[in-house]
């Protein structure tokens, strides 16, 4: 039917302009190349799901901007199309039905995409969670002043990271879609007050395979002449691996920061050594020489200007070693321990940049030993030979030669086969040279990426990810470089491992940065009675798996009364694969659908989760973990509304003339 214009001459400019854009948008050719553009989108999406997974399919397609522009794009057809028809004749009600359905429809899809929750919570047999975990993640960086004497506390700075689902290396190799094209967080994510934080690489998978042992080859003046001894060092070997023919040994180990690495440079002591020996303790950048002469148990000694302060635990004379306390005001101690002949054994505060090394004097010359040393580094005489070798937060090789009470060097170790002498001038020199040499990420691995199709078979098997982050931390203009391993979804908040938070000392603060899930409070208590799976027969696989969960409420203040038992919101719920329950959170009304979407363990007695959580004297046997996917769906109520009125509607369409709108008069 031929349709009037709106637009007249008569009309004001901006009324003209604004019915003319109606118009175009209502336009029946542009309906059909977004439709069109909407079926390929859908069709190259589905692709990308059948050869990856939907997450990848999320990331590529259906998360990005253009795809919401083009569905946003086609509501905006077609409600420019109903009303450019207004007024509605009566036999239009089908097409206006239709239409509305339509606009329904994609307003609950909008809503879904702004404001829905697919999250993960994990819950341990026995225990309670009330958090969930989504699927983005971020980095914290948590700015903590040093010495605050508790007047300012720790500030935390959430950075969002976008990283897609594949290892970044492995984009350039994946078919199907032009992956360059969808925004990653690559490079300076942060930069402000002093503060950047750069991410050089990312894997969402990756393991630790054993890394090659360093190879060194020795000659001594104690073994046979122009004979070359090759020596295998690993971060953590004991002594007697290490044992040259002359008594010399040789350690290494792996330094976790540039701190450690400029620390252990410059460690040489100064002037006598003293009775007792050196301790060289760089604080925050700052380097102290302290005579262990002068350090007495439970006296603390300022370090420098830094507000820290070191305080003697206990003197082990006969080891010489030592155990340290570092405090800052308003903070718990941070404990370290000092060996003057195993430095590789040597605990220092990262937390607070200390690094400390204890030069102590050796025997006197044709002293006898009180007691002869045993295997252990620990108990060797002070002062013995030693060359220490450390691989620097660079990836570079550095050592150290020491004979009590001289340090003959400390220089970069070249990794080319060059010759070194450790002792010249000596009647017993070491000559030695790497023979082969390859960088571990931590002592004894390094870290590989695992591909997308084993993690998919990790996946099957119910064996979690780990991912990790290459990153670049620069506070006050004292950078860092390391990989940062991402903290997984657990309900119990384990203390973090090194690798897991990294801390960066600037001018009279620190910065630590971790790699977290993001997550909210559900508003209410999941307490899981039992999980219970059944495997097939004869197999490791699953066939069932549920959990019994009580639904608890949550009190409105943060410290009930003692004895007082939670409000019941639902008891003895059974979640299984295909049966979700619904729970509404009491403070807000939102309502959650949970589902049953995975487990973990069994965890047996004798592993430290299962002796953590449960204890080792417990009668249990194993202990398993839920995963529940809880969804929260703004839009389910549009959309299903909008699908009945499309049906109200082609139902209309299709019959109206001959049931609903009959002339009057005709049969």
């Amino acid at each position: 039917m031929p349709r009037h214009r709106l637009t007249r001459p008569e009309q004001p400019l901006a009324v003209r302009w604004l019915l003319g854009a109606c118009e175009a948008l209502a336009s029946l050719k542009l309906a059909v190349v977004l439709i069109a553009a909407s079926a390929v989108l859908l069709a190259w999406a589905t692709l990308v799901d059948s050869q990856y997974d939907f997450k990848a399919a999320q990331f590529a397609i259906y998360g990005t901007w253009w795809f919401a522009a083009v569905v946003l794009l086609l509501g905006v057809n077609v409600l420019c199309a109903a009303l450019i028809r207004l007024p509605w004749r009566r036999y239009q009600t089908g097409f206006a039905i239709t239409h509305a359905g339509i606009i329904v429809v994609l307003a609950g899809c909008l809503l879904t995409r702004l404001g829905g929750i697919d999250a993960q919570m994990p819950v341990l047999e026995g225990g309670k969670a009330h958090r969930a975990f989504e699927s983005t993640q971020r980095f914290d960086l948590v700015i903590q002043p040093i010495s605050s004497g508790g007047s300012d506390r720790a500030a935390t700075i959430p950075v969002p990271f976008v990283s897609g689902p594949f290892n970044w290396a492995d984009y350039r190799d994946l078919f199907f879609f032009p992956w360059r094209v969808v925004r990653r967080d690559e490079g300076v994510v942060y930069d402000g007050d002093g503060i950047r934080l750069e991410v050089l690489d990312y894997l969402s998978d990756s393991k630790l395979a054993a890394a090659p042992p360093l190879r060194l080859q020795v000659k001594t003046a104690a073994g046979k002449a122009d004979s070359w001894q090759p020596l295998e060092l690993a971060p953590g070997a004991m002594a007697k691996r290490q044992q040259l023919p002359g008594g010399e040994r040789v350690l290494y180990w792996i330094a976790r920061s540039r701190a450690e690495t400029e620390a252990f440079l410059d460690s040489r002591p100064e002037g006598p050594l003293g009775d007792r020996g050196q301790l060289v303790v760089h604080a925050a950048g700052k380097r102290l020489v302290v005579p262990v002469d002068e350090l007495t148990a439970r006296n603390r000694l300022p370090l420098g200007d830094t507000g820290l302060e070191l305080e003697l635990v206990r003197l082990y004379a006969e080891m010489a070693a030592m155990q340290l306390l570092v405090r800052a005001r308003g903070e718990s101690p941070k404990e370290m321990l000092v060996v003057a002949d195993a430095p590789d054994m040597n605990r220092h505060d990262p937390d607070h940049g200390v690094y400390a090394t204890y030069w102590a004097p050796g025997e006197p010359a044709g002293a006898k030993p009180a007691k002869e040393p045993s295997g252990h580094p620990a108990a060797r005489r002070p002062g013995s030979a030693r060359i220490d070798v450390l691989q620097g937060a660079d990836g570079k090789l550095y050592y150290r030669a020491w004979k009590s009470p001289r340090v003959f060097a400390i220089a970069p170790l070249p990794a080319d086969e060059s010759r070194l002498e450790a002792f010249p001038g000596e009647s017993d020199p070491v000559t030695f040279s790497v023979a082969k040499f390859q960088a571990q990420d931590v002592p004894g691995a390094i870290i590989e990426p695992v591909s997308f199709a084993a993690r998919k078979a990790k996946e099957k098997r119910g064996q979690r990810r780990q991912r990790r982050a290459r990153v670049r931390l620069t506070v006050d203009g004292r950078g860092e470089e390391f990989w940062l391993d991402g903290i997984e979804q657990f309900p119990v908040d384990l203390p973090r491992q090194e690798t897991e938070q990294r801390t960066v000392i600037g001018s009279g603060r620190r910065v630590a940065v971790s790699l977290v899930w993001d997550s909210f409070d559900v508003g209410f208590d999941v307490y899981l009675h039992r999980f219970e799976r059944r495997l097939d027969p004869g197999t490791s696989m699953p066939s069932h798996y549920s959990s019994l969960v009580d639904i608890l409420a949550r009190p409105d203040d943060d410290a009930p009364p003692k004895g007082s038992q939670p409000a019941l919101l639902a008891k003895e719920v059974l979640i299984t694969l295909n049966e979700p329950k619904t729970v509404v959170d009491p403070s807000t009304g939102r309502s959650y659908r949970l589902f049953q979407e995975s487990y973990g363990g069994p965890w047996k007695p004798g592993e430290p989760l299962f002796d953590m959580v449960v204890g080792a004297e417990s009668d249990r046997d194993r202990l398993f973990m839920s995963t529940l996917t809880v969804n929260y769906d703004p839009g389910r109520g549009l959309k299903y509304a909008g699908c009945l009125l499309v049906v109200a509607g082609v139902v209309i369409v299709f019959y109206g003339k001959t049931y609903f709108f009959k002339r009057r008069g005709s049969r």
